[in-house]
C-alpha cells in the first residue's frame, strides 16, 4: 500500500490541475491493479494525459511525491550494451531487450552492416526500426553525452532534468510499450500459419497446398471467389481449390490466403475509420495488380497482396494505442501522416505494419512493400513491388479523376513511372482499369467486406 499511495496522490494532483478527470484516474488505477505499470503512463497510453501537459505539470510542480525523471529513462543496463561513440557515430539508441534480441532505433535501420556489426558488438539478436530523429538524437546526447570520448552517462543522470529531456524520456518510454504490444498481437490464424510451413516445404506440392486451404471453409470460399471475379478475368469459372492453384501458382495462392486473411483477423476499434482505409486498400491493390498484369501476369496476386496489406500498420497503431491514434489526423496524404505519427507516437504506421509482417513471417515483398511504400527510396530488396505500391499509394492521395489530372501525375512522375518498366500511355491505360476493378469491388474484392 505505500507504494501505492503516492501514485495515488499524483493522479488526485492531476485532478486538480484539470489535467485529467476522476473517472480517467479510477480506470487507470483498476487497469494498474490488474496489470501494473505507472500510472503516469498508463493515463498517457490511454490518451487521457498529453506528454506536454505533463511535463509542463512535472516541471512546475515542488516536491510532487513518489516520481522523478529516472522513472521514465531507458534502463542504464540497457543503455549500456551500446558503446557512445558506437551510438553517435551510427545514430543508433537501444530502447529494450528481452531474452538475447535488442530492439534499437535507428536513422536508417536497412542500414545491414551496422546491424551487423552490432550483433557482433553486443552477442544479440538485433532489431532495428525507424525511430523518430529528433527523439534519437536526444537521447542519444542525453544518455552518452554529446561530445566524443564520452562514455554511457546512464548512471550519472540527476533527478531533476530540463522539459525536453524528461518529453524525450517518456516519449521513449512509451514508444518501448507500443512495440511490446505489437509484438503481444496474436499470430497469424492456424490456416495461414499451415500455408506459410507449406510453403517453406520443397516437397509440398500443388494438391498438399489445396487441401490445406480445404480445412478452412471461410477462407475456401474466399479465394474462389477472388479468383472467378472480373478482376483475374478467367474465360470460364473455377469450381474447386485445387483448379485455383493450379491456375495461380503456388506462392501466388499463398498471398490471396493472405489477402483474404489479415483484413478479417485484424479487428480496429470502432474509433477506427474502416470505410476509408478499405477504399484505400482496394485502390491500391486494384492499381497494383493492373501496372504489374502490363508486363508479367504471373505475379499479379503477390502485387494485389502488396497493396491491399501495405497500410495494416494504421490497423495496428488503432489497435495498441487507440485514444491517442484516434486523435490524429488521419485523413493526411500517406507521407504527411507518417510525419505526424512518428511526432505524436514515435513510431509510423509503415514501422508498425512492418513489425507485425516480420513477426508473422510474411514474405519479404510484403514486408517491404509495408515498411516501404511512404519512402520507397530506402527499400533494399522487392524494390519493384515497393516502387509500384508507392505509386498505387500516390495516384490515390493526388484523387485523381478527370482525365487532366491523370495527365498532370503522368507528367510529374515520368521517371518512377519508367522505373516499374511501363510508359506514359500504359500507365494512363492503367488508371482507366483500375476505377474499372474498383467499379467491381463487391465481386472481385467483397472478401474485405466483415
Amino acid at each position: 500500500m505505500r507504494n501505492l499511495q503516492p501514485k495515488q496522490r499524483i493522479g488526485e494532483m492531476l485532478i486538480s490541475a484539470n489535467l485529467i478527470e476522476a473517472s480517467h484516474l479510477e480506470e487507470a488505477l483498476s487497469e494498474q491493479k490488474a496489470k501494473g505499470g505507472k500510472i503516469v503512463e498508463i493515463l498517457i497510453d490511454k490518451g487521457y494525459l498529453d506528454i506536454p501537459s505533463f511535463v509542463r505539470f512535472f516541471t512546475k510542480g515542488v516536491g510532487i511525491p513518489g516520481i522523478d525523471i529516472l522513472n521514465y529513462d531507458i534502463n542504464s543496463a540497457i543503455v549500456n550494451l551500446i558503446p557512445a561513440d558506437f551510438a553517435r557515430k551510427h545514430e543508433v539508441f537501444p530502447l529494450d531487450k528481452l531474452g538475447n534480441q535488442l530492439t534499437v532505433g535507428m536513422v536508417c535501420p536497412t542500414d545491414s552492416k551496422t546491424v551487423e556489426e552490432l550483433e557482433t558488438l553486443t552477442n544479440l539478436r538485433v532489431r532495428a526500426f525507424v525511430c523518430n530523429k529528433t527523439d534519437l538524437v536526444a537521447m542519444i546526447g542525453r544518455h552518452y553525452g554529446a561530445d566524443e570520448g564520452l562514455g554511457p552517462q546512464a548512471e550519472k543522470l540527476a533527478p531533476s532534468a530540463s522539459p525536453d529531456q524528461i518529453t524525450v524520456s517518456i516519449r521513449a518510454r512509451h514508444l518501448v510499450r507500443l512495440i511490446r504490444n505489437i509484438d503481444a498481437l496474436p499470430p497469424l490464424p492456424a490456416t495461414a500459419q499451415r500455408c506459410q510451413e507449406a510453403m517453406a516445404n520443397p516437397d509440398i506440392s500443388a494438391r498438399d497446398l489445396a487441401r490445406t486451404i480445404e480445412q478452412d471453409p471461410t477462407i475456401a470460399a474466399n479465394l474462389l471467389r477472388v479468383v472467378n471475379s472480373a478482376a483475374f478475368g478467367l474465360s470460364h469459372r473455377v469450381s474447386g481449390i485445387a483448379a485455383a492453384v493450379a491456375f495461380l501458382g503456388m506462392r501466388e495462392t499463398y498471398a490471396l490466403v493472405l489477402a483474404a486473411t489479415v483484413h478479417k483477423f485484424l479487428q480496429p476499434p470502432d474509433s477506427f475509420d474502416l470505410v476509408t482505409f478499405r477504399q484505400v486498400s482496394l485502390f491500391c491493390a486494384a492499381a497494383c495488380k493492373a501496372m504489374v498484369e502490363a508486363k508479367d501476369k504471373s505475379r499479379s496476386a503477390s502485387f494485389f497482396t502488396a497493396g491491399l496489406l501495405h497500410d495494416v500498420g494504421r490497423i495496428v497503431l488503432a489497435i495498441v494505442a487507440p485514444q491517442r491514434y484516434s486523435r490524429l489526423r488521419t485523413s493526411s496524404s500517406d507521407q504527411e501522416l507518417v510525419v505526424i505519427e512518428e511526432t505524436t507516437l514515435g513510431i509510423s504506421h509503415p514501422e508498425a505494419g512492418y513489425i507485425l509482417a516480420r513477426n508473422w513471417g510474411l514474405p519479404t515483398e510484403l514486408t517491404s512493400a509495408i515498411r516501404f511504400h511512404a519512402n520507397p527510396g530506402a527499400a533494399v530488396e522487392a524494390v519493384d513491388v515497393v516502387e509500384t505500391v508507392a505509386l498505387a499509394v500516390d495516384l490515390w492521395d493526388c484523387d485523381v479523376v478527370d482525365p487532366e489530372q491523370i495527365r498532370e501525375f503522368v507528367d510529374r512522375n515520368p521517371t518512377r513511372i519508367a522505373k516499374i518498366g511501363l510508359d506514359k500511355e500504359d500507365f494512363i491505360s492503367i488508371i482507366h482499369r483500375t476505377k474499372a476493378a474498383i467499379d467491381d469491388a463487391g465481386g472481385a474484392y467483397g472478401f474485405l467486406v466483415l
